[in-house]
């Protein structure tokens, strides 16, 4: 391991070396490169210098009119004051090429300027007077004199300015340059030499603090790890119970809708209400969990401790889970043995909690006509203080070892075909056990169902009477509804003739939607899952839906993969089918994974059916006629 570590060392300490010298040669290029654009800058003077020298041939033509002017000839006034407006004209653009191009004291370049305008102004001034008077050839060579040679000189002397000054500029920055690059591949190689010494030692202190990093740097990967599971386990918890909460909230919506367009109908309205009230108190059980969960985090649930007959208690439990057993043909039996006690002292509340949330999983992920067993009996007895045991046991689909290690941590849930939650159920109930001073244990196998073994404390009480009151007051019941019918009508649209095709694994939901699409016109073929909407859609003729309402979570095959089979089958309309997701799953990641399985819209529940038939409308290209 030594040997490793010094031989990663020399790894480290040559690239260190190697890329000192990269920057050592790359500085050096560099440094070439800019001194063949400074020699560039030098060709400064070249340019210059050419614009001069049109400025001082322009100049030589103007010293030739003097003798032009005395040649006494009729037509050469004109020709002279064209040369002149063009000699003028050419050496304004060679001035405004000049400021562009010249890098030396600006004042040269308006001493210039000022110096040809006087000029041409001179000799247009001699012009003017040989055109008076042409026998007056004296004046006008005064005027030469006195005029027009002082500022001929005088361009004469800022043209020979300006060159000066723009090579002694270039060869300054030049020499200045080459002092510069001589210093650059000094730093260089003082700067190579400091890396390659503060390397050396921080690769020595690395060394001698390595087993520490590493320490420190597992246990902040485990945290890191631990958090991230953490933060994903609370993100599914939370799409989960988005979509559970949903799901009530649509058939509530739904059944509400019904009831209020079929008034007359007492009956309706009746089964109406009755599957409002059932998908209420489901509402109501999430809401429960959820809000268990927040106060078991933060400490705030309480365990009371009131007077309760155990016997009317057991009676009041066993009609709740018969309820829940019975519309799947199993079996329940509650066996009490070597316990006769009669009134205890205890939370019933969470008491009640704790069976109903383990034997309601044990009927829910149980078979039809399979059997749920609750045994109980007592476990010990000092002075006033019992020990109850409870023992659940099912012959259901169990749980496998990995699962099992997790059971209790809260947003867990397992695969199980059958049974939706929001994965908080058992974090619940272990808490309360421990917060009622109790233990709880569960041995399950795949497919040899699950026994879960909950002991707890109870007080007995040597009151003679217990009193009606204390009889169920805190005894929370659940049950699910048997299916039911309902009818509904929302006038203004009419979709006669179009066929949909409408996947909802959930049954009060098929039946609200079905209801709601036949009202308008619509014929409806219905399928539980997302396989058999994929096998109905394959076995009819293309274009036979004009389009597809799609739930996601759905056992068997969901959602998401039947849209993904469906726009891959080849068909020919199955690039162009609508494919519309109807779904509790309201987050915007959740819009996102619908448009990138190939859905083309996504609606949430609950179902907003003015709008789901406004947007049938819109993709079926029909006259929008508003309610």
């Amino acid at each position: 391991m030594k040997f490793l570590q010094i031989y990663k060392k020399i790894i480290v300490i040559i690239m260190v070396c190697t890329l000192t010298l990269f920057y050592v040669v790359m500085t050096n290029y560099f440094i070439s490169d800019i001194n063949s654009k400074l020699d560039y800058i030098s060709d400064h003077p070249y340019k210059v210098a050419y614009e001069i020298s049109k400025i001082r041939a322009r100049i030589s033509e103007k010293n030739a009119y003097l003798p032009i002017l005395l040649s006494q000839k009729r037509n050469n006034i004109s020709d002279i004051e064209e040369a002149l407006f063009y000699s003028q004209n050419e050496n304004n653009k060679a001035m405004l090429r000049l400021e562009k191009i010249y890098s030396g004291n600006y004042d040269d370049i308006v001493f210039l300027k000022k110096a040809l305008d006087g000029l041409d102004k001179a000799i247009l001034n001699s012009l003017a007077v040989y055109k008076q008077n042409r026998t007056d050839t004296v004046k006008v060579m005064e005027i030469f004199d006195n005029e027009v040679e002082p500022q001929r000189k005088d361009v004469a002397i800022a043209v020979q300015n300006i060159i000066d000054s723009a090579n002694g500029r270039v060869m300054y920055i030049k020499n200045e340059t080459d002092v510069k690059s001589k210093n650059a591949v000094i730093y260089a190689a003082v700067m190579g030499l400091l890396i390659f010494i503060l390397t050396g030692y921080s690769l020595w202190g690395e060394y001698i603090e390595n087993i520490e990093l590493k320490r420190q740097k597992n246990i902040l990967l485990d945290a890191l790890k631990s958090a991230d599971k953490a933060n994903a386990a609370k993100r599914n918890f939370l799409s989960r119970v988005s979509h559970e909460i949903r799901t009530p909230m649509n058939a509530i919506i739904g059944m509400t809708t019904i009831a209020v367009s079929s008034l007359d109908d007492k009956k309706i309205i009746s089964d109406c209400l009755e599957k409002i009230g059932f998908a209420s108190k489901h509402l109501l059980m999430l809401i429960n969990d959820v809000l268990d969960m927040s106060k078991i985090e933060d400490g705030k649930m309480r365990v009371n401790s009131e007077l309760f007959n155990f016997k009317e208690w057991l009676r009041a439990l066993k009609e709740i889970i018969i309820s829940e057993t019975k519309p799947k043909e199993q079996s329940f039996e509650i066996i009490v043995s070597d316990f006769d006690e009669e009134l205890l002292e205890g939370d019933s509340l969470r008491l009640s909690q704790i069976l109903i949330n383990i034997l309601s999983n044990a009927t829910k992920f149980t078979p039809q006509g399979g059997s749920v067993k609750l045994h109980i009996k007592k476990l010990r007895k000092e002075g006033d203080k019992i020990w109850v045991r409870f023992v659940i046991e099912d012959n259901g689909i169990g749980m496998s070892e990995d699962f099992l290690e997790h059971l209790y941590e809260p947003f867990e849930q397992a695969d199980r075909s059958g049974g939706k939650g929001t994965g908080l159920g058992m974090a619940i109930t272990k808490n309360m056990v421990i917060l009622m001073g109790g233990m709880i244990n569960v041995q399950s196998h795949l497919g040899e169902g699950t026994v879960f073994i909950v002991d707890l404390p109870f007080t007995v009480s040597r009151t003679s009477e217990a009193g009606d009151s204390v009889v169920n007051k805190n005894i929370v019941s659940y049950r699910v509804g048997s299916e039911e019918k309902a009818a509904a009508q929302s006038k203004g649209f009419d979709f006669t003739g179009f066929r949909v095709l409408v996947a909802e694994d959930n049954e009060i939901n098929m039946e609200v939607l079905t209801i709601m699409l036949e009202s308008v016109g619509f014929e409806a073929t219905t399928a539980i899952n997302g396989n058999e909407a994929l096998i109905m859609y394959l076995e009819h003729e293309p274009y036979t839906y004009a389009a597809i309402l799609m739930d996601v979570q759905m056992p068997v095959m969901d959602g998401y993969k039947a849209t993904r089979e469906i726009r891959g089958s080849g068909k020919n309309d199955a690039s162009s089918i609508p494919i519309i997701a109807l779904t509790a799953n309201a987050f915007d990641e959740d819009v996102t994974e619908s448009y990138l399985a190939g859905m083309n819209e996504h609606m949430s529940k609950p179902i907003d059916f003015k709008a789901l038939f406004k947007l049938l409308d819109k993709i079926l290209n029909l006259s929008l006629i508003h309610i």
